[in-house]
């Protein structure tokens, strides 16, 4: 019997792929705690370049589990659900664990971002929308040897976020590329998410509204 794959499938495979998503990041916590735990008995006991490796991996296991917490959005249950405001240098970092294995070997991904705050649905849309856009890019056949460089840029009550292209020292305009499904998804999304996406001098702009605090 064969079954068409319809775009309810597809939700209900994002369910079940969010649930394991949750189910790891749960183990992880346990995992990171009970090795820190561990750690710091060995410290304690026997101070060792090996107790500090135990401790520095413990602190890595913890940072993937935050990191994928942000991944599942503002909507997470329990636990999952992050704070209303985020950072913006975090936020870079969670790009850039989950976007350097999309571009392949000899692709670089770098960047620097100002401290700002921004929504929770913001960076969790925006994530996804930058994820997109490094697929696009990896799929126009971006060569090795190339640096994909992320910025931001203060406007006003909103920051820039610029994704440009260099061949060395050398920029390298990047071109709209409406043929591809990945650019069209990060272009529907982005307008759907009240983000302004466009390619302008030759880099792709997206501006998200700043997160003001009490």
């Amino acid at each position: 019997m064969s079954v068409k794959i319809t775009r309810s499938n597809g939700a209900l495979e994002a369910e079940l792929l969010r649930n394991v998503l949750d189910t790891v990041t749960h183990d992880l916590g346990g995992l990171s705690s009970a090795l820190a735990l561990r750690a710091d008995v060995m410290q304690r006991s026997a101070p060792s370049a090996a107790a500090d490796a135990c401790s520095a991996i413990a602190g890595e296991l913890r940072s993937l589990g935050a990191q994928l917490r942000e991944m599942s959005g503002p909507r997470g249950p329990g636990t999952l659900s992050p704070t209303p405001t985020g950072s913006l240098r975090r936020w870079f970092a969670l790009i850039t664990r989950f976007g350097q294995p999309l571009l392949g070997r000899g692709v670089a991904l770098r960047g620097e971002v100002d401290d700002v705050n921004i929504g929770s649905a913001a960076a969790h849309a925006l994530t996804y929308i930058v994820l997109a856009l490094l697929h696009a890019l990896r799929d126009g056949h971006t060569p090795m040897h190339t640096l994909i460089r992320i910025a931001s840029e203060r406007r006003d009550h909103a920051i820039a976020i610029r994704i440009s292209l260099y061949d060395g020292e050398q920029p390298r305009p990047v071109a709209e590329d409406a043929g591809n499904a990945w650019w069209t998804w990060a272009l529907e999304r982005a307008a759907g998410s009240q983000m302004d996406m466009r390619v302008t001098d030759g880099h792709v702009e997206l501006l998200v509204a700043i997160a003001h605090t009490a």
